[in-house]
């Protein structure tokens, strides 16, 4: 009776035994197809699905006359996924090496490191490292060459200025990541940058898509091209003058402008110092305060060029002829009861009809003809007839960087503005 009653006993430890294994092969199913199944199939879904952006190439700038200043070129990134090389092919290190100029040992460490300790402690396996950077087509022929499937180039686009430093602050540049920093290039970004494209589809084991099952595929938009007013030979009319200029008189800086008189359309900006578009991350060719586009981000005076405002405002008004008489070696004149004193006169001409007044740039006539003015017109109104030639207000040039002039409203005038502001003192542009 001992024995099969002995027998029975592990009978029924075994079946209740491998009883709690069915309980807890059932218990798990259950957990991952309740409990875990949502987190598993993101897992899986994120393992197999494939989206890849596909980028666009930038717009071209060029200049009134076409001339290309700005082009996207094709360069590649060479790099490998040593996964996925197959042992004959780590042989082929030295030859990879000499392709791309770098040294052999580079090349074999990236061949041969497939797992890396990220910066908690945990494993990665390594699936892409890139080997050189924007390479050109002839290296990327050579690579594909040697037939190792591991080895992958990807293509993506530098931006590259032909002419490198003509008109250089008018077109600005993009940096090392892609986005548009200054110029034209940052003030037009949107109709420069285009759309990229993508790629949504699903790949295999070895991490390999699966084109014949693409789920969406949208090409990109390429960006579109703009057209500067800017001519390139009166551009570079511009900045050889200013070299001279800066070299016979050793300015800090100088700006050289030429606009067409009846459209306004600008046919040449130039600055000095200037620098190389294709070295604006140079910080010695190509330092931050060169980069500055000083003839609209620097102020100052008009000085006597100014001088016409008031003349041709009081011409328009009919308060003066070009015949009209002014003594200009008065040293004050009146003015809405008071006298105020007039500026000094480099080289005095006495008595002098309008016509004079402009040929010779007289201070002190042009500011008898402004004081005329405010005195007939009210400040208000002069005021309003120095704004309606847009000084004090930003000139809507699309470089980009612009401060507006300044313009001292007539509330805040002191004694002698008004025998200032008519010779362009008071105003800056």
């Amino acid at each position: 009776m001992t024995l099969p009653h002995a027998r029975r006993l592990r009978f029924r430890s075994l079946a209740w035994i491998v009883s709690l294994c069915f309980l807890a092969v059932i218990a798990r199913l259950i957990w991952l197809h309740w409990v875990e199944a949502p987190a598993l199939c993101a897992e899986a879904f994120q393992a197999r699905s494939v989206f890849k952006e596909i980028e666009c190439r930038r717009g071209e700038i060029r200049d009134a006359k076409g001339n290309l200043l700005a082009v996207s070129e094709d360069v590649w990134d060479i790099g490998v996924d040593p996964e996925s090389l197959k042992k004959e092919e780590l042989g082929k290190a030295t030859e990879v090496a000499k392709i791309l100029r770098i040294l052999p040992s580079v090349v074999q460490q990236a061949f041969t490191t497939t797992v890396r300790v990220d910066g908690e402690g945990n494993e990665r396996r390594v699936r892409w490292v890139v080997l050189a950077r924007d390479c050109d087509e002839k290296t990327v022929k050579l690579i594909q060459a040697l037939n190792v499937k591991a080895l992958r180039a990807e293509l993506k686009y530098r931006r590259n200025y032909p002419s490198a430093s003509l008109a250089a602050h008018v077109i600005g540049y993009v940096n090392k990541e892609g986005q548009a920093a200054m110029g034209i290039e940052k003030v037009m970004n949107d109709f420069l940058e285009g759309q990229k494209g993508w790629i949504e589809s699903e790949r295999d084991g070895r991490r390999r898509e699966i084109a014949s099952i693409r789920l969406r595929e949208v090409a990109p938009i390429d960006g579109n091209t703009v057209v500067l007013t800017i001519n390139s030979f009166v551009q570079k009319f511009c900045e050889d003058a200013l070299a001279q200029a800066v070299a016979e008189y050793k300015p800090l800086s100088g700006v050289i402008i030429v606009s067409e008189p009846k459209t306004g359309r600008i046919l040449g900006l130039a600055n000095w110092p200037t620098f190389d578009l294709n070295k604006f991350f140079d910080s010695q060719a190509a330092p931050l305060e060169n980069q500055r586009n000083r003839a609209v981000t620097d102020v100052y005076e008009p000085g006597s060029v100014f001088k016409i405002v008031s003349i041709s405002g009081a011409l328009e008004e009919r308060l003066i002829t070009p015949e009209s008489i002014y003594d200009c070696s008065l040293s004050a004149v009146p003015y809405r009861g008071r006298m105020v004193s007039m500026p000094a006169d480099s080289h005095p001409i006495g008595v002098v009809n309008i016509r004079d007044i402009v040929r010779e740039s007289s201070n002190r006539g042009t500011v008898q003809i402004g004081m005329l003015y405010a005195e007939k017109m009210g400040e208000d109104r002069f005021d309003q007839l120095i704004r309606s030639f847009g000084f004090g207000e930003s000139s809507k040039i699309i470089t980009g960087s612009e401060v507006p002039g300044l313009l001292i409203k007539p509330a805040k005038w002191d004694g002698i503005t008004i025998s200032r502001i008519p010779m362009g003192h008071s105003v800056s542009v």
